[in-house]
């Protein structure tokens, strides 16, 4: 995800998104040309969005259950530097 990042810095766009209310709220896409996630929903972990869309970009042919399991699984063995690391491409990016 940090060379995606890195080397398509224009693919990630963190926006307001007026889509859907309540649970059906999207805080997050991925259209295969950019990411787009919505920082200031109230229910937004940024780092976690992105990297949940991310999984779609690289996966496109995983089912959204599959994604979920591997975001969770990814958010948990992440270190704090690499955590911190994550937030500042993030926070490069607004």
């Amino acid at each position: 995800m940090y060379k995606l990042i890195d080397e398509n810095p224009q693919s990630f766009i963190y926006k307001k998104i007026n889509v859907g209310r309540g649970k059906n709220k999207v805080i997050g896409f991925c259209d295969f040309e950019e990411i787009v996630v919505d920082p200031y929903h109230t229910d937004c972990n940024p780092v976690s969005v992105t990297i949940h869309e991310s999984l779609h970009w690289f996966y496109p042919e995983w089912k959204e259950k599959r994604v979920l399991r591997e975001e969770k699984r990814i958010m948990q063995n992440l270190s704090r530097c690499q955590l911190k690391r994550i937030y500042r491409k993030i926070y490069k990016l607004l």
